[in-house]
């Protein structure tokens, strides 16, 4: 149950970046499960505040390292938040 509420966190901030990217302490206070998780936010904060990515407003799968493709794609198809979405990445 922890994991699924993580993931749609996650989920929620991967496609609204723009949101997010206005209120980074929403995610930065977040204390995930596992290490990878915790990773992937540090991570998904740089991107956040990279000047490079201001335009989207959805995460792009190849702008991550690939040891962070995998936990995308379990966010993406795991999340119990999606229903019915149809996101390309």
């Amino acid at each position: 149950e922890e994991e699924l509420k993580e993931l749609s966190i996650l989920f929620l901030v991967i496609n609204n970046l723009d949101t997010f990217r206005k209120n980074i302490e929403l995610i930065s206070e977040i204390n995930f499960s596992n290490n990878i998780m915790n990773e992937f936010k540090k991570r998904l904060i740089d991107y956040l505040l990279s000047e490079k990515f201001l335009d989207r407003k959805k995460l792009k799968l190849e702008d991550f390292e690939s040891k962070f493709k995998d936990i995308i794609n379990l966010i993406i198809v795991n999340a119990p938040i999606v229903f019915g979405n149809s996101n390309s990445y």
